[in-house]
């Protein structure tokens, strides 16, 4: 057997367009496979439905149609095509993701902007240079948990009329007998933080749902950080533990108060009291 290793010279960036090519090293949209028609469609289909029809409001920068439309495509996979499977992700190859990255960084530049940074910085750094504990404890579920922070951060601005005063305090009533509160307990120029308490009557503190939620208002993400009074969120949990933590306990708490949210917006609660 030889010792010696084959030195292929490989192509970097632009250089395709000064340097002579082997044909064996291009590929065409005739060569694609099932699987990567299959993504180019779903994306085209995606694109065209969700982006392009509202293109001019994306670049008046509306920013809470920008963070739906994310946290749909995280939804559907396309922030973690390029994630391998065992982190959560789709587990693609490079052609699919230059895909799904060509269509949606091609509609407008606010969605490219978004897409870029959310995988670009957000996701691949740790995808690709992280340690192995990195990978386990931070990738899984990245792609959807930044999106589905977005998303509640935006619904957070639809409810409060004023999220940056401290102090304040919004009581709000569902029906007869369902109330909750919001209070500002501190806020500074990139970030806001809240308590949020469902206050009902005739129900133990211990049973009804109370969280801490940070604001990051240059990020525009909203975050649980603490949830019924026990201390702050890790990203994940070792399982078994000794507070009876899920593995994915912060996910859970964020996703609650999505569904939550999403709640009060379709009663369209009116402010009882003010303070």
């Amino acid at each position: 057997m030889s010792d010696t290793t084959e030195q292929k010279d490989i192509l970097r960036g632009g250089q395709f367009l000064v340097k002579e090519t082997s044909c064996d090293d291009v590929f065409t949209p005739e060569d694609f496979n099932e699987e990567q028609k299959m993504m180019r469609d779903s994306v085209k289909e995606f694109v065209d439905r969700e982006i392009v029809p509202h293109k001019e409001r994306f670049e008046k920068k509306d920013y809470v149609l920008t963070e739906e439309i994310m946290q749909k495509a995280g939804e559907l996979g396309f922030l973690g095509v390029a994630v391998p499977e065992e982190y959560d992700g789709l587990g693609m190859g490079f052609v699919s993701t230059m895909l799904v990255c060509d269509y949606i960084s091609g509609a407008t530049g606010s969605i490219a902007t978004a897409f870029g940074a959310h995988t670009g910085i957000g996701t691949m750094p740790i995808t690709l240079y992280g340690t192995e504990e990195q990978k386990k404890k931070y990738v899984p579920k990245l792609a959807t948990m930044q999106a589905l922070c977005e998303l509640n951060y935006a619904h957070v601005l639809k409810i409060l009329p004023d999220c940056d005063t401290e102090a304040l305090k919004y009581v709000f009533a569902v029906g007869d007998t369902l109330t909750y509160e919001i209070r500002i307990i501190e806020s500074s120029r990139y970030t806001s933080t809240l308590t949020v308490q469902q206050t009902t009557k005739d129900m133990p503190a211990y049973l009804t749902p109370s969280m801490t939620v940070r604001l990051y208002h240059d990020a525009r993400m909203a975050e649980v950080i603490n949830s019924q009074n026990t201390g702050a969120l890790a990203p994940s949990y070792d399982y078994p533990n000794i507070k009876m933590r899920q593995r994915n306990e912060k996910q859970m708490v964020n996703i609650f108060l999505a569904e939550w949210l999403h709640f009060c917006l379709s009663l369209k609660p009116k402010v009882a009291s003010e303070a």
